[in-house]
């Protein structure tokens, strides 16, 4: 099975993980996630991908705190899997998502892929969601004009991140049942850099449940994608396995490994993953809680990072 996501784990956030598999419809909801009890976290479902079914075409529908089906979509109707559907679903407190078959309808196997974002909320989400704010984030509010600024449209939130480099890792494996092997090498990002995940992209393997993308990040593994449900974008005469690539965002600052675990033997496997390498910056160790130089601690103070990181203003 391909591995849950844990938002608890997202330790260099904001990220954006990913989960892809398979699942049998019923007729009141088979749940392909559920996600509560993340703590500081919010989570956001940020793209989503599905196969129409082989016949009997069934919904899928997502649900949060806020509401249920937020989300109700008959999969005949939407973009096949070489073509992700843009979104932003926001969990506060849970976010589940669930495949259906139609009245009269029969249970079948719906395939998916979608994205995961996944932060802590500065006091600028938390006032564009909804999200109630402390005694001090009001302060940080207030000093900033966080309110005022959005209602004027002069303050987007949005990080927009420059790489030094991007690389794409691209390989053809052939492994004996069992071998999890690792796709290119181990990527060790240098002091003061980071390495981030930026996409991952791979063949079918026909069956479910035996050849997963693994992905692991400074020794602890993050995402498990099964293979299976990178499906044929429309048919078999057009064979699209590899010609779209499932977003990610997954920063390193120690190891970045990609693999593949195999339980049974696979020949001449193609997959694909890029990544970029940049500054670490003052802003991020702030924002993940990592030591600072004393050199970095002056600019903080000096440019007062420290409030502008939870007020989410830079």
């Amino acid at each position: 099975m391909s591995l849950p996501v844990d938002p608890k784990k997202a330790y260099y956030y904001p990220e954006i993980w990913a989960e892809a598999g398979s699942i049998t419809t019923t007729s009141d909801g088979a749940e392909i996630a559920y996600y509560s009890d993340f703590g500081d976290y919010i989570v956001q479902l940020v793209s989503l991908a599905t196969h129409p079914e082989t016949t009997g075409n069934g919904s899928v529908r997502v649900n949060t705190e806020s509401g249920d089906d937020l989300i109700d979509s008959r999969t005949s109707a939407r973009f096949y899997m070489d073509n992700l559907e843009t979104l932003n679903i926001v969990g506060k407190t849970s976010l589940g998502l669930y495949a259906y078959y139609p009245s009269g309808g029969s249970a079948q196997t719906l395939y998916y892929r979608y994205g995961l974002r996944i932060t802590k909320p500065t006091v600028y989400e938390k006032i564009l969601y909804g999200i109630p704010l402390t005694d001090e984030e009001e302060a940080l509010n207030e000093k900033f004009e966080i309110s005022k600024k959005i209602k004027a449209g002069v303050l987007s939130g949005e990080q927009i991140q420059k790489f030094e480099k991007i690389y794409e890792v691209a390989r053809e494996i052939t492994a004996a049942a069992n071998a999890n092997p690792t796709i290119g090498v181990e990527i060790h990002p240098t002091s003061g850099k980071k390495a981030v995940l930026l996409s991952v992209a791979t063949q079918q393997h026909t069956t479910a449940n035996q050849v997963f993308i693994k992905v692991e990040r400074d020794r602890n593994e993050i995402i498990k994608l099964d293979t299976n449900a990178f499906i044929n974008a429309v048919d078999s005469t057009y064979n699209a396995q590899l010609n779209y690539e499932q977003p990610l965002y997954v920063p390193a600052i120690d190891k970045l490994k990609v693999s593949i675990e195999n339980s049974v033997a696979i020949t001449d496997f193609k997959v694909r993953f890029t990544y970029g390498i940049a500054p670490l910056t003052v802003m991020e160790k702030i924002r993940w809680n990592l030591p600072l130089t004393d050199e970095e601690a002056e600019i903080a103070s000096s440019m007062d990072l420290y409030d502008a990181a939870i007020g989410g203003v830079l």
